[in-house]
C-alpha cells in the first residue's frame, strides 16, 4: 500500500466568519479551560495522561483559527 501524505483542508478567512465556526471556537475555549482545570485536580497519572492527549487535540482545534494561509 503506497504511503499518502495527510493533507488538511484549507479553512478561509470567509469559514472563520460564519457562525458555525465562531460557536466551535467558543466550544473548544470551553472544552480547553474544563480540561485544565480537571488536570490541575488530578492525582491519577493514567487518567492525568488522557487529559493532557484531549487537551492536545483541543488546542490543535483552536489553533486552526490562528494559521496563517500558505502563499505560493
Amino acid at each position: 500500500m503506497p504511503s499518502e501524505i495527510f493533507t488538511r483542508p484549507q479553512i478561509t478567512p470567509g469559514d472563520k466568519q460564519t457562525p458555525v465556526w465562531q460557536k466551535l471556537m467558543e466550544i473548544w475555549k470551553n472544552d480547553y479551560e474544563k480540561l485544565r482545570n480537571e488536570l490541575e485536580l488530578c492525582e491519577d497519572e493514567k487518567k492525568a495522561a488522557k487529559l493532557r492527549g484531549r487537551i492536545a487535540e483541543v488546542k490543535a482545534n483552536l489553533a486552526l483559527n490562528n494559521e496563517m494561509p500558505i502563499v505560493d
